[in-house]
């Protein structure tokens, strides 16, 4: 987790779509819109946008939102492998 939250601090950000990144406008759209609202590639993946509403409701901005859900997701992800490996 520790790699995982060292390379967040230290690597840029992408400038696409002012921060959003090239599909990243479509999920903002269903996550603060609704989830019929995206493009046809987005909306066929909901989970991720609806979870990601957490986060926004509690005052996080969409990028915010977004990036504090990745970290929970890594978090989730390593502590399942260390699980599996133990």
């Amino acid at each position: 987790m520790l790699i995982f939250l060292s390379l967040f601090i230290t690597s840029g950000r992408i400038i696409a779509g002012d921060g959003l990144g090239w599909d990243g406008r479509g999920y903002a759209s269903l996550m603060t819109e609704g989830l019929d609202q995206g493009s046809v590639a987005t909306r066929v993946r909901p989970l991720l946008p609806f979870l990601t509403r957490i986060p926004y409701s509690l005052g996080l901005d969409v990028i915010q939102s977004f990036q504090a859900m990745n970290a929970i997701y890594a978090f989730i992800l390593y502590l399942f492998v260390a699980l599996i490996l133990d």
